[in-house]
């Protein structure tokens, strides 16, 4: 018979978490080489690495973040970490540890603009959905758009503010938005 006990350890008095102390957790994922990454909303984007105990904070002040305001962040197939902030845009880390903003080429002037975002990627495709300028589909090799927008032509959703994406099992893409229910892409 084996004994197993959980037990809760709160972290926030630790070294590696002070930059964050007292902050919202939007996010938590967990990335390459088990490095956690912890979104905050107010101080940035939170890298730690529970092998080492240590951690690197990236905010507006040392990473060129457009804000502060963190919400999601995933790697793509090739291992590039993109990261939604509040505001226009979203960001990726490069090879020189700081991050770049995309700079989209939309035809409208919404440019994936809203407070909130949440990611998805799905083959070679990333999903950005804004709480205020709909949904974004972005070719990962091309960095090509195309948008998903309430009253769309092509594409019609039942609202432009997405609170979360989720891919099925038959690959089909869940959208969860605020007063419009669930569509289905």
């Amino acid at each position: 018979k084996s004994k197993h006990s959980d037990h809760v350890i709160n972290l926030q008095n630790r070294d590696a978490f002070s930059a964050i102390k007292g902050a919202e957790i939007a996010n938590i994922y967990q990335g390459q080489d088990d490095q956690i990454w912890i979104a905050t909303l107010g101080k940035g984007l939170l890298k730690y690495d529970p092998k080492s105990e240590t951690s690197q904070i990236y905010n507006q002040e040392n990473s060129e973040l457009s804000s502060d305001l963190v919400f999601d962040m995933l790697l793509d197939p090739a291992g590039l970490l993109w990261v939604a902030t509040a505001g226009r845009g979203i960001h990726f880390l490069t090879k020189t540890n700081s991050f770049e903003k995309l700079d989209s080429d939309i035809p409208d002037d919404s440019n994936m603009d809203g407070y909130s975002k949440t990611l998805l990627i799905h083959d070679d495709f990333l999903w950005i959905g804004t709480e205020g300028s709909g949904l974004y589909k972005m070719n990962l090799k091309t960095r090509s758009f195309e948008t998903f927008k309430e009253g769309g032509v092509r594409y019609n959703l039942s609202s432009n503010l997405i609170k979360d994406l989720s891919l099925s099992t038959t690959e089909n893409i869940y959208i969860a938005t605020d007063g419009g229910g669930l569509n289905i892409l």
